[in-house]
């Protein structure tokens, strides 16, 4: 995250680039920029239930594929077993399914504390 640079005025009444119409308050100011991103809208709301049930049924079909193979291997290794033959594992990678991050709108605020009268 980058953080944003400060200006400080000792003076600011006596400051030569500070014009001012009237007399000036005396007091200080500040502003600090206020930046994050927004997940509340239904649009990311309804992003993240369709992509959840996507991920779900994807699911659902890898743990399937991953039973019926399971029972193959394990029909495979008991007629191995029984003819006296040696039994390896077979080893497979799986995917892994997961979640999209949400959909973000960027907000952009300033927070304002204003002494000067």
């Amino acid at each position: 995250m980058d953080s944003f640079k400060h200006v400080y005025v000792k003076e600011v009444v006596r400051e030569p680039k500070m014009h001012y119409q009237k007399v000036p308050r005396l007091g200080s100011y500040m502003a600090v920029p206020l930046i994050y991103h927004n997940t509340l809208s239904d649009k990311a709301l309804d992003a993240a239930v369709d992509d959840h049930m996507d991920v779900m049924r994807r699911r659902d079909e890898i743990a399937k594929e991953k039973a019926i193979y399971d029972e193959e291997q394990a029909a495979v290794k008991e007629s191995k077993v029984a003819a006296g033959e040696p039994y390896e594992e077979e080893e497979r990678d799986w995917p892994t399914v997961e979640c999209q991050e949400f959909e973000t709108t960027e907000e952009k605020f300033v927070v304002c504390l204003d002494t000067l009268g």
